[in-house]
């Protein structure tokens, strides 16, 4: 039997890789992940492109009846990851993205089930995993507790099995499917962008504040003391690409760029840490304002993340073991 990447899903995610995984070439674009997961969302309704290849035909295969979590959660992290203050609430985002994302991949494997073909479901914590950690706020707990930056290969999705003689039937399948489960998600990034572009100027000016800027002082010359040129230790979206160039001159596998990862994290956390203990107070206040002053677009932003996240667990509830 023949497999092939390309989980409901994943064959798009592919194509969508976050500012840590390119921090060498995509040199600090500011909430690159950010960018990038909403334009998952609101570009995902390509069909899957099967190459040539024979396999026996697949047995259908139970769907996947996981429900994410409280729908009350995530709404809450849907502010997280329109709206993040401070490192911790850009990871609550990305579990937002990951439950959302993958609940639309199990309702596409549900359907592809109704054809004949399993194609399974990538992960919440895949996704949510490849989807945290940001140059913009950097979650220096979590940076921490992994020893490291985060991911550094792309989303591998689950293989689709071809059965023999079916890749057209696949491909059409796929097509259909895929375009109906994305349906819901249309919503969110027409809710979310235009909130996030104006958050993201009130996070430039602190940035640029008088306190953050006498931070950056003391952390510039840590940096430098460590190794960092000074041209790339005063911001961290110099350090990242600067950080990201010295993995790759060094080693471009895996196991290299982790090498280097490991060595410059917890340097990282110690330089930044002062930065980062007086920028996350003076966003999460300016936060709670910006909420204040946006209340009806936060809370139809928060409608139309509930109404997704429903109609999904409901999709995925009706679909049940036995449809598949």
């Amino acid at each position: 039997m023949t497999s092939i990447p390309g989980a409901s899903g994943g064959v798009r995610a592919a194509r969508w890789t976050p500012a840590r995984y390119l921090r060498g070439g995509c040199l600090a674009v500011r909430m690159a992940v950010l960018t990038a997961a909403l334009g998952v969302l609101g570009a995902c309704s390509g069909s899957a492109s099967v190459p040539p290849g024979q396999a026996e035909p697949a047995q259908a295969q139970p769907a996947q009846a996981r429900v994410a979590a409280p729908s009350s959660q995530l709404v809450a992290e849907s502010l997280d990851f329109t709206l993040p203050a401070t490192g911790a609430e850009y990871t609550a985002g990305a579990q937002f993205m990951g439950e959302v994302l993958s609940l639309r991949d199990q309702v596409t494997s549900a359907c592809m089930a109704r054809s004949g073909f399993r194609v399974p479901a990538t992960s919440a914590a895949a996704y949510a995993a490849y989807y945290a950690g940001s140059t913009q706020f950097p979650d220096l707990a979590r940076i921490t507790r992994m020893g490291n930056f985060g991911p550094v290969t792309p989303l591998e999705p689950p293989p689709v099995s071809v059965p023999a003689g079916q890749r057209q039937a696949l491909n059409a399948d796929m097509a259909r499917c895929q375009a109906a489960a994305d349906k819901p998600l249309a919503a969110f990034p027409r809710a979310s962008a235009p909130l996030t572009k104006l958050w993201v100027k009130s996070v430039f000016k602190i940035e640029a504040s008088a306190p953050v800027q006498q931070a950056w002082v003391g952390a510039k010359s840590c940096f430098e003391q460590a190794g960092i040129p000074a041209a790339d230790a005063g911001s961290f979206e110099t350090f990242f690409p600067y950080e990201g160039s010295l993995s790759l001159k060094a080693d471009t596998s895996q196991a290299g760029v982790l090498r280097v990862d490991e060595h410059w994290a917890p340097i990282f956390v110690r330089c930044a840490a002062p930065v980062v203990k007086v920028e996350e107070p003076l966003q999460s206040a300016q936060r709670a304002l910006f909420i204040q002053q946006h209340y009806q677009q936060v809370r139809h932003l928060e409608t139309v993340a509930d109404q997704i996240v429903v109609q999904y667990q409901h999709e995925v509830i009706s679909a049940g073991p036995g449809s598949a």
